[in-house]
């Protein structure tokens, strides 16, 4: 709630700033018992927004339905360029014209519409990203590739096109998860054939989609996420390969880690796979030499070997000399006293300086030495 607003109606200010009340941006107050999520950090800002602001970007896709909350937690707005907001932590605020054509009102909250979003997001977003992004939009049917083109086409000038050009060209209607975009970009890019995403198969009782395929080579691409690791659909998705190898379709079945941290084995394992016979089965040793088909082999760890165990010498780490510790040390600022040694004992004067180290020896250096008294 407006802070303004709450006192205009009666609500004491220092009321306001008590426990029960909590300040979200500037002057905007909310309950200390209302659980904060992304939706209501959109709504304070919703309040905060000047003539003609809207959330925008993925704050606008988040609530259509596109996208999941940033990990920032940040609240995307634009705002006129002849308007101001203060800053805020939370607040990314792009100062950009927004027509009347492109606002729109999303579960109660003044947003950008689909077709501005998807703009604004894939000409701002890495080529990765926002391929992503325009899959996902056009899955859900919230835009339409062409009419995307076209309001692009109408907005020459603006910052971005070209990445947004390239976006529309790789973008595909019938992808189904972002993981699934970037197995077929990973393809493209490397110069694979573009496979055909959702590619449905029937063999006999064998009624199956594949999330991407390449028909002529019988080959079958997926994405294994986590909701595949119960038992359930594990045992599941085990029958479906099989009646998939028996119509004489191989299924390659890729992890975030293939797709993230092993690109290159993946596509050496696909590459295999295309220059493999479908009558014959794997290239196997006719394409073992290829350096296009190779599979990297998986790097192993190195055991830790004691150098006991491999018979070296046991190397010790050197460390720096200690300084003696000063005590015992006779200089300016130290109390005058009688220091005996047990020989018969010696005084000093006021010039001497008598230098005791580790309490056993005594060493003479300067000043008037006399017998004790």
């Amino acid at each position: 709630m407006r802070v303004g607003a709450a006192v205009a109606a009666g609500v004491p200010a220092g009321v306001l700033r008590g426990p029960r009340w909590r300040r979200l941006l500037p002057g905007v107050a909310i309950g200390s018992d209302v659980p904060l999520d992304y939706r209501t950090w959109c709504e304070a800002a919703a309040l905060v927004l000047p003539a003609g602001g809207v959330l925008a970007e993925w704050t606008a896709a988040f609530l259509w339905g596109a996208a999941e909350p940033p990990r920032s937690g940040r609240v995307a707005v634009a705002v006129p360029p002849d308007r101001r907001l203060t800053a805020h932590a939370r607040l990314a605020v792009r100062h950009s014209p927004v027509p009347e054509a492109d606002r729109a009102t999303c579960a109660g909250l003044p947003v950008t519409t689909p077709l501005r979003t998807a703009f604004d997001l894939a000409r701002r977003l890495p080529l990765g990203d926002a391929v992503a992004t325009l899959d996902t939009f056009t899955h859900r049917a919230l835009v339409s590739l062409p009419a995307l083109a076209a309001y692009a086409a109408a907005r020459a000038g603006w910052p971005g096109l070209p990445g947004l050009r390239a976006a529309l060209a790789l973008a595909e209607p019938l992808a189904e998860s972002p993981m699934e975009t970037r197995l077929r970009l990973l393809l493209c890019q490397a110069g694979l054939p573009r496979p055909v995403a959702q590619h449905e198969v029937r063999h006999g009782a064998l009624r199956t989609r594949l999330d991407l395929a390449y028909p002529d080579r019988r080959l079958g691409l997926e994405y294994d996420g986590g909701h595949r690791r119960d038992r359930a659909t594990s045992a599941r998705d085990l029958r479906r390969a099989h009646a998939l190898h028996l119509a004489g379709w191989t299924l390659l079945r890729f992890t975030a880690p293939d797709l993230l941290a092993r690109p290159a084995r993946t596509l050496a394992t696909v590459r295999a796979a295309l220059l493999a016979d479908p009558a014959t089965g794997p290239p196997g040793a006719a394409c073992a030499d290829d350096p296009a088909v190779r599979i990297p082999a998986e790097p192993r760890p190195r055991p830790r070997v004691t150098p006991r165990e491999a018979g070296a010498a046991p190397r010790y780490q050197t460390r720096p000399a200690r300084r003696p510790p000063r005590r015992g040390i006779i200089g300016r600022n130290t109390p005058k006293r009688s220091v005996c040694h047990p020989s018969g004992g010696w005084s000093y004067g006021d010039c001497g300086v008598l230098t005791v180290l580790w309490g056993k020896r005594l060493k003479e250096k300067i000043g008037y030495l006399g017998p004790c008294s």
